[in-house]
């Protein structure tokens, strides 16, 4: 950490304790907490932009406000490097659709929970662009970084000061509480669906706590992983874990998409084409190229894991001889 340079496995204890200790009270506090962090942030943020709105105005001139060097610079691009990238950073979209898994807490579900998740992820994409083009601009010898996994800080730190710095560097620590927790309650809330559905054993997956009302095992279960996993794998192979399985999601999203629109659809004319049959398969094949561009360490780790998924299924249903009842996540918030 650069604001409190403690060892960072006592960080790792710090962060996990706290969010698993957000999610046992409930989505109430959590909310309450994320608002006030939300705010404070977007303070921060409008300080970089005019911070590096200054910083390049006095370098480069207002021209320099407008360049196509954070998008294409002939003498360090690389198609390999940037697949690897895409893989990276695609994270920014991870995580909006665990909204859904919220769907039982949040009132008028069926309109709140659409709108939230494409909002959220709309709202992550453009202003993930926005700052990690205002921060090329502002240092596009990224080489000199000191470290790749804190660039941005030092980007901040060269447009706005030792202030802007630190205080990126605290803003930072701050989103990492909200994103975390927020990532962390809708692994809690799938964990409990599928356990309430004896999915997976529900005595533990689907206990409540009688008190707060909340998975408070589950909770527990995923900051246990969490910790394990911040101890003993990189930042950059975690990031591409949980990728593997996101794309191999969202590729099959795009066939559920093809299978429903087209190929069982009643008419496949030119207009079929165009709206049922070429998005799907783009999408897929975008989401292809990203998810093989994944370290060959990221594909056997994840490919190991869906394994263990398949046969945990097999042994569940006999060898697929039963049908394997999955769990109710529908936004009206009712459970079949």
């Amino acid at each position: 950490m650069n604001i409190f340079p403690l060892p960072f496995a006592i960080w790792a204890v710090f962060f996990a304790g706290l969010f698993t200790l957000m999610n046992i009270r409930g989505i109430r506090a959590s909310a309450r907490t994320n608002a006030m962090l939300t705010v404070g942030m977007s303070l921060v943020i409008v300080a970089f932009f005019s911070s590096a709105a200054r910083y390049i105005i006095r370098s480069h001139g207002l021209g320099g406000l407008l360049s196509l060097q954070p998008f294409y610079d002939p003498k360090t691009f690389s198609w390999p490097l940037v697949s690897t990238g895409t893989s990276i950073a695609v994270l920014t979209y991870m995580g909006f659709d665990t909204v859904s898994t919220l769907s039982e807490e949040v009132e008028n579900p069926r309109r709140n929970v659409l709108l939230a998740t494409v909002l959220v992820c709309l709202f992550a994409g453009v202003m993930g662009c926005v700052e990690v083009y205002a921060g090329q601009l502002v240092m596009p010898d990224y080489w000199n970084f000191p470290n790749q996994e804190t660039a941005f800080v030092t980007a901040a730190g060269r447009a706005g000061g030792l202030l802007m710095f630190h205080l990126m560097n605290f803003t930072l620590l701050v989103a990492t509480i909200g994103s975390s927790a927020g990532a962390q309650a809708g692994a809690v809330r799938l964990l409990y669906a599928m356990g309430r559905d004896n999915v997976i054993p529900r005595r533990f997956f689907g206990y409540l706590h009688p008190k707060h009302r909340t998975p408070t095992l589950n909770a527990w279960l995923t900051g246990a992983v969490a910790l394990f996993g911040a101890l003993t794998i990189s930042y950059q192979s975690g990031i591409e874990l949980v990728n593997f399985g996101a794309f191999i999601a969202f590729m099959s999203v795009n066939l559920a998409a093809l299978t429903r629109y087209y190929i069982r659809a009643e008419s496949r004319g030119v207009k079929e084409v165009a709206v049922n049959l070429l998005p799907p398969l783009l999408g897929f094949f975008v989401c292809l190229y990203i998810w093989w561009s994944l370290r060959n360490s990221a594909k056997l780790a994840g490919s190991c894991w869906l394994l263990a998924g398949l046969g945990y299924a097999a042994w569940k249903t006999c060898l697929f001889r039963r049908r394997l009842v999955l769990p109710d996540l529908r936004p009206d918030g009712q459970h079949s």
